[in-house]
């Protein structure tokens, strides 16, 4: 049997199999209250709900519900948290304010850092144990949990119960598609880099995985994505960043070209499990479309390219009486999906399309192209990646054009992104944010947006060096000219294959960084890696970061990166 994104030889289970047993309405949820309290206006129920049982023992879930005061005949939306995470009030606050009746509830079960959590009885906390069968997987439990929580919703008084989404974040994202695939009720499902690219025997590609291994071969028909998006009930809206190493663009990518047009994709270029402002309010847009009968959501992004000495790219987009902006995105792709530098590149507006040329450097490797629409409503649209061998086509120049200076930023701050800033899809805490350079020119800095105290720690972040056409080659040193009021050491990391599991990082930490502007040139020997051994050359690095902590009131600033 084959499936897009695993091949091997058939299995006695199914998803259908897994779940033909299992009616999410059948028993009694013996709901109890543990807490009620308000929080920003909303009240708030803290309870548990009986999901089912393995090995006679029930499974109890934790969670929160939040129903707006005076709502009526009101959409339901369930929260699935990833696996970090739990609960949160803060989502569920979050949708009741826009209107709906939310739920959110543990899956992951006992912790530490926890008081009250979901009991799992006898269920496995193995994501991958499908010993003696599938039902002690949990995976299973998770989902099962997620489609009693449906219920509940369902039989919240105030909500209309032919109005339920779900979405999910990482872990939970990957759970969306088995919720969506196996339960009717859902009626749109959004995947927050949940396609779980990398997992031991997820995508059945990994090094791990054996084709010859039934635990394995049952693992994949019963709970791998690809099997489930033949399955999915309501409409799938793909949110992914380009570089996550959970969900992977790679894995994304082949979902969505398995999915009929009423599903949706959108990239959130160089994070890795975050999203920025614009594609976060997709989620929200996506929910109100399907649950309140929002504006029709834009047909697929069409991309063409002509290969030749250039890449000549033509962008087609649904809905131009709508857009805001087009952006287009090119990476020379000699690392795996989450390592990758994605370029920034211009475009221009002809009558109805976009245009665009690139001369493609390394003609001999992979290079892939795609876009992004960004429609008001809220809503931003990628293209399919597209991807081509230049040298195949009669390209046949062996030398990129090579720059010595990393960033300027005369081009503005593509290809920078701030580190560290959550999973979660809410509004951003910081912001990159173009200022004045010490000559005048442009320069890069940090917008604090709503940081709660005096100062806050930065990340400062390019993957732009592990691209050819700015790598180091043999450079002797690292060159960068900034300003940092720093409350805490400044440090410069370096980091090969990131987001990767074999990464490795090598990191100058400066003291007592100068107060104003200061150029910084650093040798290799500078940088420490884990073990405290020295670096011997800037060769093969493919993350920059900068990073400390200042105060809010004086946000650093970089106006030049460059290697000498």
């Amino acid at each position: 049997m084959e499936h897009r994104g695993f091949e091997f030889e058939s299995s006695d289970w199914s998803p259908e199999q897994l779940w033909e047993d299992f009616d999410p309405a059948a028993d009694d949820l013996q709901i109890k209250t543990l807490d009620t309290f308000e929080r920003d206006g909303v009240l708030v129920r803290e309870l548990t709900y009986v999901s089912h049982s393995c090995d006679d023992e029930p499974i109890v879930a934790y969670g929160f519900l939040a129903v707006p005061e005076g709502g009526e005949e009101l959409p339901g939306v369930l929260h699935i948290h990833g696996g970090g995470q739990t609960a949160s009030v803060d989502h569920v606050v979050h949708w009741a304010k826009r209107g709906y009746a939310a739920l959110t509830f543990d899956w992951t079960g006992p912790r530490d850092d926890r008081e009250r959590f979901s009991q799992f009885g006898g269920a496995s906390d193995n994501k991958y144990l499908v010993e003696p069968d599938p039902y002690h997987s949990h995976l299973f439990h998770g989902t099962a949990i997620a489609r009693r929580g449906l219920t509940l919703l369902e039989q919240v008084p105030e909500v209309d119960g032919e109005r339920l989404g779900i979405y999910g974040i990482s872990w939970g994202g990957f759970l969306s598609w088995l919720v969506n695939g196996s339960d009717s009720r859902v009626k749109a499902g959004v995947a927050i880099y949940g396609s779980g690219g990398t997992l031991k025997w997820g995508n059945g590609t990994g090094p791990d995985y054996d084709p010859d291994d039934e635990d394995q071969r049952t693992w994949n028909f019963c709970f791998n994505p690809f099997v489930y998006a033949e399955l999915l009930h309501g409409p799938m809206l793909l949110l992914n960043s380009t570089n996550d190493f959970f969900g992977w663009m790679d894995t994304a990518e082949e979902l969505y070209t398995i999915l009929p047009p009423q599903h949706s994709l959108c990239f959130c270029p160089h994070f890795n499990h975050h999203l920025d402002e614009f594609t976060s309010r997709n989620l929200y847009a996506w929910i109100d479309k399907h649950l309140k009968g929002g504006a029709p959501w834009p047909g697929q992004v069409l991309v063409e390219v002509e290969q030749g000495q250039q890449l000549t790219i033509e962008i087609r987009p649904d809905r131009t009486d709508e857009i805001e902006h087009v952006e287009l995105f090119h990476s020379v792709q000699q690392q795996p999906s989450p390592s990758r530098f994605w370029c920034p590149v211009p475009v221009e507006k002809n009558e109805k399309d976009w245009t665009s040329s690139i001369e493609p450097p390394l003609p001999e490797l992979k290079h892939t192209i795609y876009a992004t629409v960004h429609y008001s409503r809220g809503i931003s649209v990628s293209s399919i990646p597209i991807t081509l061998m230049p040298n195949e086509h009669g390209v046949n120049e062996d030398e990129a054009a090579y720059s010595l200076v990393i960033d300027d930023f005369s081009g503005g701050l593509g290809g920078w992104f701030l580190q560290g800033l959550g999973t979660e899809p809410f509004p951003e805490l910081l912001k990159l944010a173009t200022t004045e350079g010490p000559s005048g020119g442009p320069a890069l800095t940090i917008e604090p947006v709503a940081v709660e105290g005096d100062e806050f720690n930065w990340n400062i972040a390019t993957r732009k060096i592990g691209d050819p056409r700015w790598a180091a080659k043999g450079c002797e040193s690292l060159l960068l000219l900034l300003k940092a009021v720093c409350t805490s050491p400044l440090s410069i990391r370096l980091t090969y294959r990131p987001d990767m599991n074999d990464t490795e990082a090598f990191t100058v930490e400066i003291d007592e960084p100068d107060q104003g502007w200061a150029e910084l040139e650093l040798n290799p020997k500078r940088f420490k890696g884990p073990g405290n051994e020295e670096l011997e050359s800037f060769d093969g690095f493919g993350l920059l970061e900068i990073l400390s902590k200042s105060p809010v009131n004086e946000p650093p600033v970089v106006a030049r990166v460059e290697w000498f």
